[in-house]
């Protein structure tokens, strides 16, 4: 925590590299911090490498996230003909 109102995070991917941003990462460290005691702030922006987003808890602890969206990264997977996909419900 910087302070009462903002947290500062950092988010590494399973091969150990440091990531740009991490909405869900953000959502659940406000979480923590306060579950944890390090605030009562139910409002906080959480600064990451690349952007800030406003994180806000509701009484259900429910995270509303406020914040930029980019693309970053695009791709296509390969044709897999021969295949059937099967979808039920």
């Amino acid at each position: 925590m910087m302070d009462a109102g903002t947290i500062r995070l950092s988010v590494y991917e399973r091969a150990g590299i440091l990531t740009s941003a991490c909405g869900s990462g953000a959502c659940v460290t406000l979480l923590a911090a306060c579950s944890l005691g390090l605030t009562n702030q139910r409002h906080a922006r959480v600064d990451m490498a690349e952007s800030s987003v406003q994180i806000t808890l509701d009484d259900r602890n429910y995270a509303t996230m406020v914040g930029s969206a980019d693309c970053c990264f695009s791709g296509r997977l390969p044709s897999q003909e021969g295949r059937v996909a099967w979808m039920s419900r």
